[in-house]
């Protein structure tokens, strides 16, 4: 027993010397899911560095080495765009010298472009959040089937978030056949709360109305002046707006709720961190999640508000997706056939009836152990 103690002992040395480069495009604060894979890693005893293009803030002290690259982002291939690319590939790549890593991980194909230069060098695993040549067309379209065609053969892994989506990338690249593990959008646990944080927190009093929460980007592919004009025509229900917007739109949105006198019954606010996010989702009456792109990545959506709404006992109005589908039930919330007002107003009406939905166990511990057995 005591030389299989040892050789146990060995094999967790050899794990806790691993070190994994995670490269992110955005800023760690608003990425839930790698937050999550971060914590997964280290508590299995890996080391982790982390790389991306934003700076935490001021207050954020992080425990684990944490690189910023700027980038600037642009949707036009121009002369300056290429030449942002190659500096950034040039800083990125003096990080990966001295820190060593033994894998990269890439999350997104606007990461996963800068591994063609080490991915036959260094064991890089893809982390595709998203059906990458599913959001974009023309020349993008192009340019990212032609890297994953290129990398996947090279590729350690491949990680998914949802299994229609995973089934889709096994098909379009059969070189990729296992390599792909899935991986879905889970929160990890947390202990719900009964105190009312849009009050405590926000300064937001909802009196008897029900409060409706979005979260997320505030544009017209999200469906958020539908949204504002289904809420119009429902007294009983207040709706609070969390995200990014440009500052046109926004102003179009306070233009619309002032038009429609409703100050006191639509709240708009800047993003808030994820974990501020997850506690919001368990004061919230109503979630909303709708996925109406036209594209299969929307269909296929893998949503982590979905699970998080769901796990906090709070009802989901969301849209006939294959990804909601599977998941929501009628005692969890409602599926409404579109996006338009009239559908939103429709399930409203019904959610408003509904109380004490089930609280569900969608949660990331019961699945990340492919990580471990990924970086094994």
């Amino acid at each position: 027993s005591r030389g299989l103690g040892d050789v146990y002992k060995r094999q967790i040395s050899i794990q806790e010397m691993k070190k994994i480069l995670i490269l992110l495009s955005g800023n760690i604060l608003y990425d839930a899911r790698v937050s999550k894979e971060i914590a997964s890693l280290r508590k299995f005893g890996y080391s982790v560095v982390l790389v991306q293009t934003h700076k935490l803030g001021e207050n954020k002290i992080n425990d684990y080495p944490v690189y910023v690259i700027n980038k600037q982002s642009s949707d036009n291939m121009n002369f300056t765009k290429i030449w942002e690319i190659v500096k950034f590939s040039n800083e990125l790549n003096k990080i990966i010298k001295k820190e060593n890593p033994d894998y990269i991980h890439c999350n997104d194909v606007g990461t996963l472009v800068y591994a063609l230069r080490f991915v036959k060098t260094k064991k890089v695993v893809y982390d595709s959040h998203e059906l990458a040549i599913e959001c974009v067309i023309g020349i993008k379209n192009k340019i990212i089937k032609y890297i994953e065609y290129y990398m996947v053969p090279y590729l350690h892994a491949i990680i998914i978030p949802q299994i229609d989506r995973l089934r889709y990338f096994s098909f379009r690249y059969p070189k990729a056949k296992g390599k792909l593990y899935l991986l879905e959008n889970f929160p990890t646990k947390f202990v719900t709360r009964t105190d009312d944080l849009f009050e405590t927190e926000l300064k937001i009093k909802r009196g008897n109305r029900k409060l409706v929460l979005y979260t997320g980007a505030l544009n017209n592919e999200r469906k958020v002046k539908e949204l504002i004009g289904a809420i119009k025509d429902i007294n009983e229900l207040l709706l609070v707006l969390i995200g990014f917007s440009s500052d046109s739109y926004r102003k179009e949105l306070e233009d619309m709720i002032n038009q429609n006198k409703l100050e006191e019954r639509v709240y708009i606010l800047n993003p808030l961190p994820h974990q501020m996010i997850k506690k919001l989702a368990v004061s919230a009456d109503i979630g909303v999640c709708f996925y109406d792109d036209p594209n299969l990545n929307s269909y296929f959506c893998a949503s982590n508000k979905l699970y998080e709404l769901m796990d906090s006992g709070t009802l989901v109005l969301t849209n006939d997706t294959v990804g909601a589908m599977r998941v929501v039930r009628a005692e969890n919330g409602v599926v409404i056939p579109d996006t338009s007002v009239e559908s939103i107003v429709t399930g409203f009406h019904k959610l408003v009836k509904l109380d004490n939905p089930p609280k569900m166990q969608f949660f990331w511990e019961s699945q990340e152990e492919v990580l471990r057995h990924i970086y094994r």
